[in-house]
């Protein structure tokens, strides 16, 4: 744990690290600053309102709210992620239902002194895991930064079954074991195969692959790719779906650094424009675009394109309705 958070926050993950904690809030402090200002206008004193309303108050509070997030019966069982980003189903725990009974089994056991060897390093992993997820900005339910905790509770849930075994006629727990695993199954494939697809297209950047497809075959034909960077960091898609040699990447990648610094921006799709080979990775402005006076193809949402542009490639979603738009902005 001490090796992960220094890595996070002082090593080479320290830019990430620290654009994410909570002790760099994204308003730059001014929720604490309007806290304090709401307690004075409503008659608190200043001295007394600097005191329940400052920096040590606001991380110390986020914290420990984000840490009983991820320990809570809502995130574990029923809420789960609560963002479609890393291909988690949203509103579905991150763990199976029934691994409550488990769970609680384990619980009663070591309560009763039938515990285990290595129970209590098992608990302390699990109280220790979320801690370097709590330490970071958002909403909470971010289920891929406290993964590191999974392995311990399955291992916890797996003595609760044991325990179980133990107290239970086998008989009767073999086949209820069974049933219980057999809906588990089928409910989550269920909304796994029929209701995801739908439910979080536009977070997973459905469709890249067939728009990229597409300009990999007709890419010849024009003397540049302009691709939005609306659609997410967009030259990891092409890199990606193109099949590109690591080392360009990693020699653009050089370029792209020094503009960052040049910039000041922290993110490489934060750049007005940076480039990869024939492809113009940035803001989509279609009369700029055609100033150049070079044969266009361009990639980006809907919203980004006019009434009578040539569309040559619409890729939709699982709905039907338009995700991405190519458009040929070919001289004339």
């Amino acid at each position: 744990l001490g090796a992960s958070l220094f890595t996070a926050f002082w090593g080479g993950a320290a830019t990430r690290g620290a654009d994410l904690a909570i002790f760099n809030p994204t308003d730059n402090w001014a929720s604490v600053s309007d806290r304090r200002y709401e307690g004075v206008t409503e008659g608190l004193p200043d001295w007394a309102s600097r005191i329940f309303s400052n920096k040590v108050t606001y991380v110390l509070r986020t914290f420990t709210q984000n840490y009983l997030t991820y320990l809570s019966p809502g995130f574990l069982f029923i809420q789960g992620a609560g963002e479609w980003t890393y291909g988690m189903i949203s509103g579905r725990g991150v763990l199976y239902l029934f691994e409550i009974i488990l769970l609680t089994a384990a619980i009663i056991a070591i309560v009763r002194r039938k515990s285990f060897k290595g129970a209590n390093f098992i608990l302390i992993w699990i109280l220790l895991a979320p801690i370097p997820a709590a330490l970071t900005k958002g909403s909470g339910y971010a289920a891929n930064r406290a993964t590191v905790m999974m392995p311990a509770i399955l291992i916890l849930s797996a003595y609760g079954l044991v325990y179980l075994q133990e107290i239970l006629k086998r008989k009767y727990l073999v086949p209820g074991v069974i049933f219980v695993l057999t809906l588990s199954f089928i409910g989550f494939a269920e909304d796994y195969l029929y209701h995801a697809p739908a439910k979080g297209a536009e977070s997973m950047k459905y469709g890249m692959g067939e728009a990229v497809s597409y300009i990999n075959e007709n890419e010849a034909k024009y003397d540049q790719i302009v691709v939005s960077r609306s659609l997410g960091v967009p030259h990891i898609w092409v890199a990606f779906y193109e099949k590109l040699d690591p080392r360009l990447v990693q020699e653009a990648s050089l370029k792209w650094a020094e503009q960052q610094q040049e910039s000041g921006v922290v993110y490489t799709d934060q750049l007005g424009s940076y480039r990869l080979g024939k492809y113009i990775f940035g803001d989509i402005n279609l009369e700029d675009i055609v100033r150049t006076g070079k044969k266009s193809l361009v990639m980006g949402r809907p919203w980004e394109f006019k009434a009578g542009n040539n569309i040559v490639k619409t890729v939709n979603y699982p709905n039907l309705a338009p995700h991405i738009l190519i458009v040929d902005l070919g001289v004339k």
